[in-house]
């Protein structure tokens, strides 16, 4: 009876496994039933608007430097900056006109304070978004790969699950193992889509900041050496840092008050308290230039050890290209299966996928080197290639 009864339950099992229990067949229906209402849509649309389907069939090929430069023109808080710069120089021009009449020290250096601490603001400001615009880009590019490999799984899983069919029906394995592999298999499913849908937000998300609606990724950056001396760097930075400036008004203002204490023959008090200002001031301000090139010391760090990481990631990469490469020789030959191959295709595009983060994470290392200096990053050696500034180096 038992046994009779275990026949007839594996009989309602595979009845109910065939027809609509089976998960993955009808996730398959639904997939195609949806994807033959969208195909109908997407053919209306294209009857309609016949320019925006060609553009939706002929995507733009672009480079991430070219992102990154649409990215900067189409950023609505930097042309909201770059009207405030210019207001800026406005103002700072019409100061500078009225202290025509009254020859104001104090008054034209506070002037050029202001102006020169607008300018660092609006060059720190393009800098930020450059480095975001092409985090993402490298990011973009990364997701489309990690798509790829869990594409791959889904089809080992697949494989694995027919399998497990089939020494179910040849009396070599329970159901047990078959309900894992089916598990597996909408597990690695389910996987897929939220790595498809989150390489979608990706692209639209990146596609918004753009204004290029449809587009693909062309070829990422290549790897530029940078080396770094901090000794000739350090002017540079000193001269664009606006918390330096700052300091410095600080310094010079608190001067001008003990002189003008003096001047006036104020109280004893009066004059040793502005004094102990000045020295307040004068203690900020080493503090600051200190920062700085502790800053500067730290950011070349940066860039020597993200440059090591990323010899090391292009070292891995070329290993598992060479493993498939044997792999795919050894399948061919008749020595391994092709899950075997896939495995390896799986650990040649994660190693890609490993140098792109290593390769971004060196680019930013520079960018922000460049920030610290003052350079405008939308010339930067990363973006546009050739050797860098020889001050730099």
């Amino acid at each position: 009876m038992e046994e009779l009864a275990e026949r007839g339950w594996s009989k309602e099992y595979e009845a109910w496994r065939n027809g609509s229990g089976l998960a993955v067949r009808k996730r398959k229906e639904r997939r195609s039933a949806w994807a033959g209402v969208a195909s109908v849509l997407l053919l209306l649309g294209m009857w309609c608007a016949p320019g925006y389907a060609a553009e939706a069939q002929e995507p733009v090929v672009l480079t991430p430097s070219e992102i990154v430069e649409l990215g900067l023109e189409a950023d609505a808080n930097l042309k909201i900056a770059k009207l405030n710069l210019d207001n800026a120089e406005i103002a700072y021009q019409r100061n500078v006109a009225n202290n025509l009449l009254v020859n104001s020290a104090q008054a034209a250096f506070n002037a050029e304070v202001e102006w020169k601490r607008a300018q660092a603001n609006y060059q720190g400001q393009v800098a930020d978004a450059v480095i975001s615009l092409l985090q993402q880009a490298i990011d973009l590019r990364r997701a489309e790969l990690r798509a790829q490999v869990e594409e791959i799984r889904i089809s080992l899983a697949r494989l694995e699950y027919e399998r497990a069919r089939e020494r179910v029906r040849a009396g070599i394995a329970n159901e047990d193992s078959l309900v894992e592999a089916e598990l597996a298999l909408v597990g690695r499913e389910l996987e897929f889509d939220e790595v498809s849908i989150s390489l979608e937000n990706q692209r639209e998300s990146l596609a918004n900041r753009i204004g290029v609606r449809h587009f693909s990724l062309g070829a990422m950056p290549e790897f530029m050496p940078y080396s770094v001396d901090v000794e000739a760097a350090l002017p540079k930075a000193l001269e664009s840092s606006a918390d330096l400036l700052d300091s410095r008004a600080g310094v010079e203002n608190a001067r001008r008050e003990v002189e003008r204490l003096n001047l006036e023959g104020a109280p004893p008090l009066d004059i040793r308290q502005a004094e102990n200002n000045v020295a307040i001031a004068e203690i900020r301000l080493a503090s600051v230039e200190r920062q700085l090139k502790e800053s500067l010391e730290s950011a070349a760090r940066t860039i020597n050890r993200t440059a090591v990481n990323y010899e090391i990631a292009v070292r891995q990469l070329e290993l598992a290209q060479r493993r498939l490469a044997i792999t795919q020789r050894q399948a061919e030959a008749g020595f391994v299966t092709q899950d075997t191959v896939s495995n390896a295709r799986i650990q040649a595009l994660e190693a890609e996928s490993a140098r792109l983060e290593a390769l971004k994470n060196y680019l930013v290392a520079v960018l922000n080197f460049e920030k610290l200096i003052g350079a405008d990053l939308r010339e930067s050696v990363v973006l546009r290639g050739g050797p860098h500034d020889g001050e730099a180096s």
